[in-house]
């Protein structure tokens, strides 16, 4: 696996310098300070998100050159140049840092990566040849270097806030960063708020996943807490981790619950009298827990002996949870047709739940 690796960062070089317009190239020049230090090391350019790095080089000059291969998919994003360093016995990558040519006294060590070449000199506080103009590279770095940022409204300050987002966008449309920062503000804003924001930016960006990925955002936000339960990762009672089992029955009835519930532990008997009444062509039962403690949902199974699937929501997709569901009160009962539609939504406080169950079935 190793070796594969290897040999694809080699042909991606190889692709690089072979092809120049289809590369990110990166031109570091080191500090004398750094070079002493790095001389005969490997230096390479990480993507932060991600453990193995994008291109790597052996220190042989104070002028380091690193390169990532693009095509016509290819869209910014962030990067950063690290080198091997000890502490305390430990090996670790740390990132080198430059002079910000926009904020002075501020070092960053993240920036854009794009098509063309990145320039920049490594900085070290004792290295009086370090200019303060020491970066030059992608128009995504003027946002991100200038700390210009977009901002989430308050109720008192809704309009104000929006229209300055906007000023900002119309001044930056290519900007990722800002595209990033809005994605991040989403939940901050209306669906509506958020869809003027997005119509100022440029087509560049309005081909990249990430402004796609706002779409799927409204597509949740139109069917929050309407949605048959298949994209959360769930775990099974034999620790089985995936999707939800999606059969065809003509009913799917979806109960999240939890074993400290005592409303959820009385209504049990019941839908084991629903569950005995029917095939699985007619119905299916599927229970989803939402325990923080995973050893109480499994004593719970065992003392309650339920015959359909039993689920628990993982640690990781809680999250995705709460933005699908507006689970308050449990047990909350969702009754989905054939085509995982929803016909019923009903709450505890919803009186004669497994009555109304039985008369929509019938």
């Amino acid at each position: 696996m190793k070796l594969l690796a290897l040999l694809t960062v080699g042909l991606l070089f190889f692709s690089c310098t072979t092809n120049n317009k289809d590369c990110a190239t990166v031109k570091l020049e080191l500090s004398t300070e750094r070079f002493e230090k790095l001389s005969g090391h490997y230096i390479y350019l990480f993507n932060p998100s991600i453990t193995q790095p994008i291109d790597s080089v052996i220190v042989k000059s104070k002028k380091v050159v690193l390169n990532l291969t693009t095509d016509s998919s290819f869209e910014p994003y962030m990067v950063c140049v690290k080198y091997n360093d000890t502490f305390s016995g430990n090996t670790f990558k740390r990132p080198i840092g430059f002079a910000n040519p926009n904020k002075k006294n501020e070092i960053p060590f993240l920036f854009y990566i794009d098509k063309g070449i990145t320039r920049f000199k490594s900085y070290d506080k004792d290295d009086s040849t370090t200019s303060i103009k020491s970066f030059t590279g992608s128009k995504q770095n003027i946002v991100y270097l200038n700390n210009i940022e977009l901002s989430y409204p308050s109720d008192s300050n809704r309009r104000e806030t929006i229209d300055r987002n906007i000023r900002i966008i119309k001044a930056y449309p290519y900007a990722m960063h800002l595209l990033k920062g809005l994605f991040y503000y989403k939940e901050h804003f209306l669906d509506e708020e958020l869809k003027k924001q997005l119509s100022f930016f440029d087509s560049d960006v309005k081909r990249t996943l990430l402004f796609k990925s706002f779409h799927d955002y409204f597509s949740i936000s139109e069917n929050f807490d309407k949605s048959f339960p298949s994209n959360i990762t769930l775990e099974n009672a034999s620790g089985i981790v995936g999707n939800i089992i999606n059969n065809n029955s003509k009913y799917n009835l979806v109960i999240f619950w939890a074993s400290w519930c005592g409303p959820c532990r009385l209504e049990i008997p019941e839908l084991k009298k629903l569950y005995a009444n029917y095939d699985s062509k007619k119905l299916s039962i599927i229970s989803i827990s939402i325990d923080s403690e995973k050893q109480s949902w499994q004593t719970a199974l065992k003392q309650e002996k339920m015959p359909w699937p039993q689920f628990i929501v993982i640690d990781s997709n809680r999250k995705k949870l709460d933005l699908n569901y507006d689970i308050k009160f449990i047990p909350k009962v969702y009754l989905f047709d054939e085509n995982k539609k929803l016909i019923k939504l009903l709450e505890r406080k919803n009186q004669n739940i497994y009555e109304s169950l039985k008369s929509i079935i019938k």
